[in-house]
């Protein structure tokens, strides 16, 4: 029983890969962050409730995708999705019939956690949870299949925004564009975790007929891209701390803009295994220190 679960657990979240643990902080704590700015107050209880919810969602989101994917005939025995991490398929030897089936007692799992905190905490959180679920079924599955038409990109930029909106939704019981205004920074760095994994697939998704936008840009206008998005990611730390949406202390966050540098011109460089991570640490990283600024001027504001 306790190896059954152990498979369970490694198949549904891609060996702790997704979401990685060093990530998922920076992951949830921006709504956090927002939620104690606007409120005055920690509210700890339904953070850490939606934050647990969110997890069934995120290991089912990963089987749809090893499913459709298997199906589709996207993975196969020498596909990337089963060279450079343990595919449930072809490493474990389960049935793409286990993996809808527990994809779907997740999904169940995470909806009726879902209905049970929009009992307490308002209809909002079971609008933006059962958005959140068609966002990561759609990923792969019909009939939006996004991920097909060169989409993964945005669906993790939504994902984020929608994960911390489900939080500031049950702690500050509000929806304002000015929420998802504070979000969008954390959001657009989290692209680039897919973004690399994808730079490096890029021949098999290209010769699978796969047109992601790492395929559309080619690999000299890929590389370009993610130096832009850290730029567009400084550029509205800046903005923002002009315009209050930030304080002026998260200006200290261009700090970390050296390492900014050195990952947008190292990452293609490194074993490609190894991209989602490189990448991933880097990003924890840099939102880690603007988290951190934003969690000292909510707590100068208290002195």
């Amino acid at each position: 029983m306790t190896g059954k679960i152990s498979v369970l657990a490694d198949i549904s979240s891609r060996g702790g890969k997704v979401p990685p643990l060093y990530l998922y902080p920076v992951y949830i704590l921006p709504g956090l962050i927002y939620s104690v700015e606007s409120t005055g107050k920690f509210l700890y209880v339904p953070f850490l409730l939606l934050s647990v919810a969110i997890l069934p969602l995120m290991a089912a989101t990963n089987l749809f995708d090893d499913y459709f994917d298997f199906k589709n005939g996207v993975d196969l025995k020498d596909s990337p999705n089963t060279i450079y991490r343990r595919h449930p398929i072809f490493h474990f030897n389960v049935t793409p019939g286990y993996l809808i089936l527990w994809a779907t007692i997740l999904s169940v799992i995470y909806i009726i956690f879902i209905i049970i905190l929009s009992l307490f905490y308002g209809i909002a959180v079971l609008i933006i949870g059962l958005t959140g679920w068609g966002l990561g079924y759609g990923y792969t599955g019909w009939p939006l299949s996004y991920k097909y038409r060169g989409l993964g990109e945005l669906g993790v930029f939504l994902s984020s925004i929608l994960a911390n909106m489900i939080i500031i939704a049950a702690t500050v019981r509000s929806f304002r564009f000015g929420e998802v205004l504070f979000i969008l920074p954390f959001s657009i760095l989290m692209t680039l975790v897919l973004f690399v994994g994808n730079y490096r697939d890029r021949n098999y998704d290209r010769a699978s007929g796969l047109r992601t936008i790492v395929v559309r840009l080619g690999e000299g206008g890929s590389k370009i891209f993610v130096s832009c998005i850290f730029i567009v990611f400084y550029a509205l730390d800046i903005f923002y701390s002009f315009i209050s949406i930030y304080p002026l202390i998260s200006l200290v966050t261009l700090v970390t803009s050296p390492i900014a540098y050195n990952a947008s011109n190292s990452w293609y460089q490194i074993d490609p295994k190894n991209f989602e991570s490189y990448i991933g640490r880097n990003i924890s990283i840099i939102l880690g220190v603007l988290l951190l600024l934003l969690t000292v001027n909510i707590l100068i504001q208290k002195i």
